[in-house]
């Protein structure tokens, strides 16, 4: 099984049941509030990280099969024997700022850990929540400057636009 298969197998599948847990939460918290009077309790804290893990466990997914959404401003201006050029080089940029963002976390997790933070109603850990978040950030890192190597290495006869 390659990387690809083993990362959209695990990380998709991690997705779609952060999305169903989130939708599921949402769902609960809405009824109970409306008919119960009474909704989730912490539900708020919960949505706010499924949303982050939900962010987070797509990212390395959606940059190693390069499905971001672009904006083709430099299509129509890049002379054709540029465009792997512009290509590595916009995955390299990306791959910097997702670098940047993994590091950032860490050390955010660092400081969440040193002062043991809690959320404030259901106190759940922090730092181990940011520790993953910047995991995952790393692993996007990695699959944008495996796409850059990925259009460096591409036979020029097979190149497209956008590919």
């Amino acid at each position: 099984m390659t990387f690809g298969k083993v990362l959209h197998h695990s990380l998709g599948m991690a997705s779609a049941l952060v999305l169903a847990g989130l939708a599921l939460l949402t769902f609960v918290d809405v009824v109970g509030r409306h008919l119960f009077n009474q909704p989730v309790r912490g539900a708020y804290e919960l949505v706010q990280i499924l949303m982050g893990a939900l962010i987070f466990t797509a990212l390395p997914l959606v940059t190693h099969s390069d499905r971001h959404i672009t904006i083709d401003l430099l299509d129509t201006v890049t002379p054709r024997p540029l465009v792997p050029l512009r290509d590595m080089v916009v995955n390299i940029i990306s791959a910097i700022a997702l670098g940047i963002i993994a590091w950032r976390l860490w050390l955010l997790g660092d400081v969440k850990a040193e002062y043991n933070d809690l959320t404030a109603f259901l106190r759940i850990p922090q730092a181990p929540v940011l520790y993953a978040m910047s995991v995952l950030a790393g692993c996007a890192c990695v699959a944008a400057a495996l796409l850059s190597l990925r259009v460096l290495l591409k036979p020029a006869c097979g190149r497209v636009a956008g590919q």
